[in-house]
């Protein structure tokens, strides 16, 4: 039994499109663990191991996504369509192929849209978490001045205390 061509591109394609979604699965899950740290560790967090992690995933997917629009483009030129979107192609394919496609395509959409929450959420706890090192660092500033502003010893110059707040910041 021989395969045509375009189904064999298609088959390709949602080949890919399932191996991207393995890959967003685990960034996914990446993320949420990222989430975890930040919202429940009572201590500074090291995320560099899990920044790495998704780094090398998403080096991957870079690569699917080359694949993907290589695909993509073949087909185009198969149908005569500029720019051939999912969207288009399910059209123009067979019902069981066309099944298969839409499966992966929401399985993407929703895979993504999760992991755009969680890059939010992150997002925020990380910008609220600089700013309150921000306000942390303020403080102590202000409680070095006063301490160094009543705690100077008669005939020490400001020079000094400018050096030791120098310092101490």
């Amino acid at each position: 039994m021989d395969i045509n061509p375009l189904e064999n591109h298609v088959k390709q394609l949602i080949n890919i499109l399932q191996q991207e979604n393995s890959i967003l699965e685990r960034i996914k899950l990446l993320e949420m663990e990222k989430n975890n740290l930040l919202t429940y560790k009572k201590e500074v967090v090291d995320l560099t191991f899990l920044n790495d992690s998704l780094e090398k995933l998403l080096k991957s997917e870079n690569v699917l996504e080359q694949r993907r629009e290589a695909i993509l483009q073949e087909l185009s030129r198969y149908f005569q369509i500029s720019s051939l979107t999912l969207d288009i192609l399910v059209e123009k394919i067979s019902p069981e192929l066309k099944k298969e496609l839409i499966k992966v395509k929401n399985s993407l959409l929703k895979i993504t849209s999760e992991i755009k929450e969680y890059n939010e959420i992150n997002k925020i706890i990380l910008n609220d978490l600089l700013k309150l090192v921000g306000y942390a660092l303020d403080f102590y500033s202000q409680e070095r001045i006063l301490e160094t502003n009543y705690g100077r010893k008669k005939g020490q110059s400001k020079e000094y205390r400018s050096m030791v707040i120098n310092t101490t910041i």
